[in-house]
């Protein structure tokens, strides 16, 4: 942030010159074993959660895509014809547009839910992500 306002001519120096970061950035080595994925999947159904999002979150592990990028999803950005998803540039994280191929699982997944809304998945939208008020359009 300090560097940010340096570059903007906010700030003459940043105070944090010379700090170097607190310890040694660890990877994620975790992931799930197929029977880990299994159970998930099947369990999903039992889990006292709300069809919408466990259909979300079945749609996350069959496309590895970020959960607000699902709990986003418009039907305007999905071709089933295709079977491709366009996450526009201005809901992905990196700010590209991401072109995602939709196999026949994730299909199923999508056909199964309400097409007459704007969102793929509007209650999931709530309950996996609290936040998603802000992926809203104006």
């Amino acid at each position: 942030m300090f560097n940010w306002g340096v570059d903007q001519g906010v700030l003459d120096a940043s105070p944090c010159v010379g700090v170097k970061r607190p310890g040694k950035e660890v990877r994620r080595e975790r992931t799930l074993s197929d029977d880990e994925l299994r159970a998930l999947w099947n369990g999903l159904q039992q889990a006292g959660i709300a069809g919408d999002t466990a259909a979300a979150l079945k749609l996350q592990l069959l496309t590895a895509c970020r959960i607000g990028e699902i709990c986003g999803a418009q039907w305007s950005e999905i071709d089933l014809a295709k079977a491709e998803w366009l996450i526009p540039g201005k809901r992905a994280k990196n700010g590209r547009e991401c072109l995602v191929p939709l196999s026949e699982n994730a299909i199923e997944i999508l056909k199964a839910q309400d097409q007459s809304g704007a969102h793929v998945f509007p209650a999931a939208r709530e309950e996996i992500l609290p936040s998603a008020r802000r992926c809203r359009d104006p």
